[in-house]
């Protein structure tokens, strides 16, 4: 889900406030929040290479008109973002910025997460970070045109749109787009996003190796 956002604050900015004590590095540091006009939702950095970072997220998220900007909340720095690419019908869309520091990386995972391992879904959507741990339910397909959907057991919330769907070893397994919904006759899914085939191949179309094989200074 997008969520509304409130005006931008100029950079530097303060820390956002944690919603959990328990915050996990590897899961927090990669993850930024996404600003699109009054709108915005999370982000995840998947590459970085002589000073610029690429940026996953949800297409709907980055939809509407106004500027675009990426915000760090490791770094506590806001920056200006370019829309590299989009596919609409996976809910997926790629960000460009320049940065003069080394962001954390989400590498990209190989392979498609079985159901029942776990999965994190974490947001810095809103200005405040959140990760909930919870487990794959598996790949779910609710008669769209596209390949079935990951679902993840954590329920999302307002401001996790475009957020990183994680494996437990930090690895990048899924682009949140939404949730909940129930498939004809099957579980309620609280969580979704494209299967992690469906993101390896669009930021392959990118066109940056870095995005594949990430910087982890």
């Amino acid at each position: 889900y997008p969520q509304t956002a409130p005006p931008q604050p100029a950079s530097p900015e303060p820390a956002p406030p944690r919603q959990s004590p328990e915050r996990n590095e590897r899961y927090f540091d990669p993850a930024v929040q996404i600003t699109k006009g009054n709108a915005g939702g999370s982000g995840v950095v998947i590459g970085h290479e002589n000073r610029q970072a690429v940026i996953l997220t949800a297409w709907h998220v980055v939809e509407g008109p106004g500027s675009l900007s990426v915000y760090f909340p490791q770094q506590r720095q806001r920056v200006a973002g370019r829309l590299l690419a989009h596919d609409r019908d996976i809910d997926l869309a790629g960000i460009l910025v320049e940065v003069d520091f080394t962001p954390a990386v989400g590498p990209l995972t190989d392979g498609e997460p079985e159901a029942g391992e776990g999965g994190v879904v974490a947001r810095v959507g809103g200005g405040q970070y959140c990760e909930r741990p919870g487990s794959v339910l598996g790949l779910y397909d609710h008669g769209r045109l596209r390949e079935s959907d990951l679902g993840v057991s954590p329920l999302s919330i307002p401001g996790d749109s475009g957020g990183p769907i994680y494996a437990p070893s930090g690895d990048v397994v899924s682009i949140l787009w939404g949730g909940p919904a129930r498939g004809p006759g099957g579980p309620l899914i609280r969580t979704q996003g494209p299967r992690t085939t469906e993101v390896r191949r669009f930021a392959e179309k990118l066109g940056l190796p870095f995005c594949l094989t990430p910087n982890t200074n």
